[in-house]
């Protein structure tokens, strides 16, 4: 096999990323190749339209504020790199700890080297597209001096990018470079004893598996510490707002959002591509449904205090946190059929999800509720495919 970059040092892993990504392209039937480029083709060509006529339509204002372009642009563009650094540098640490290199005699400043290295490379893409949507917006609006303004976001993406992906990559391998392994166990963490009943159906434990815990231990890592200690104060505010003007609208909202992004923060579905799960006497349901229990069980956690607080501040408005329960639950269903296609990588299923979600709420304004259906039927025909693959691989 003729490697593209060569057979040593970081040559070896971005031939490896080359040869996954070639593969997996070969891997999918024809059919599945047609919606995802013709498909998502037509999409993205269709929100390029409609985001240039709204650019169009403002295009004065657009181009006389500064604030706009000298502050918002680039903290956007950081925003950006800042979210995808850890998801990349993900990828990147997977082929650094590829198992045929756990033996190799390759130093930790190396292998921290090299997964620094598949990381800019797979950074490349999203910054190109970075640059590209800035000087099409400029382009749009006419706004002088469009290559400073397109430096200034990718500059911003990159250094965002840098920071969050470089603590990612030095966190990632800090411990040690074997395969990924029950890391979040080790003696001298803080555990949480999770009840037998919300992880041991048929397959049990499948929910620690797909987080690759010990079976009914939840280990508190950092990130988790650091997402609750950032989330906290925001549901406190919006519960106070409720409290102090006797509203549950306020803690209704924060309730739903904190429910959901708790669920989609712990959803996995990886274990649907392992053959040994695909190879068992299960079906596809009862495996998606065991891979939603933890995740849906966290979300109602969550929800239960604000919304709580939302009854007690308004008691005649008892029907706005069932019904924000109602319609998290309906999301959270939709979202893991997303997260179910999209098995192996999280960070896509949460992009597709929410441009889904974005464009069926633009167009409403124009179509009316109908076209709240469509989200529907991309739903039911991600599912199909998700258990068509599961099936057949």
């Amino acid at each position: 096999m003729t490697m593209p970059w060569g057979a040593s040092g970081d040559g070896v892993i971005l031939a490896l990323l080359w040869r996954e990504t070639v593969n997996g392209l070969r891997s999918r039937s024809r059919a599945d190749l047609a919606w995802v480029f013709l498909g998502g083709g037509f999409l993205v060509v269709y929100g390029l339209a409609d985001v240039t006529a709204v650019l169009h339509a403002n295009a004065a204002l657009a181009r006389q504020s500064a604030r706009l372009w000298s502050v918002w642009l680039p903290a956007l563009g950081a925003l950006l790199g800042v979210g995808g650094g850890p998801a990349i540098a993900r990828l990147a640490l997977g082929r650094a700890r590829a198992p045929f290199l756990v033996a190799a005699p390759i130093s930790l400043a190396a292998r921290r080297r090299m997964a620094a290295t598949v990381a800019w490379a797979a950074a490349a893409p999203p910054a190109a597209i970075v640059a590209a949507a800035v000087a099409g917006a400029c382009a749009a609006v006419h706004k002088p001096d469009a290559v400073v303004w397109v430096c200034a976001a990718t500059t911003a993406f990159l250094l965002g990018f840098a920071v969050a992906a470089g603590l990612a990559i030095r966190r990632g391998l800090r411990d040690g470079f074997g395969p990924e392994t029950i890391r979040l166990n080790r003696p001298g963490r803080a555990h949480i004893a999770l009840p037998r009943v919300l992880d041991a159906g048929r397959p049990a434990w499948i929910a620690a598996w797909a987080w690759r815990l010990q079976a009914g231990r939840l280990a508190i890592s950092a990130p988790m510490a650091i997402a609750a200690l950032l989330g906290a104060p925001i549901v406190v505010l919006a519960v106070g707002a409720s409290v102090a003007q006797h509203r549950a609208v306020p803690a209704t909202l924060a309730a739903v959002t904190a429910g959901f992004v708790a669920f989609a923060a712990s959803l996995r579905f990886h274990p649907l591509a392992s053959p040994v799960l695909r190879s068992a006497p299960i079906t596809f349901a009862r495996t998606w449904f065991r891979l939603m229990g933890l995740p849906l069980a966290l979300s109602a956690i969550v929800y239960a205090a604000p919304a709580g607080a939302a009854v007690l501040a308004e008691p005649s408005q008892w029907a706005a946190p069932i019904g924000g329960g109602a319609w998290m639950l309906a999301t959270e269903g939709a979202y893991g059929v997303f997260a179910a296609f999209f098995a192996t990588s999280p960070a896509l299923a949460m992009v597709a999800f929410a441009a889904a979600l974005a464009l069926s709420a633009y167009e409403s304004a124009e179509f009316g509720q109908t076209i709240l259906f469509l989200p529907l039927g991309l739903a039911v025909w991600l599912w199909r495919r998700a258990e068509r693959r599961f099936r057949h691989g």
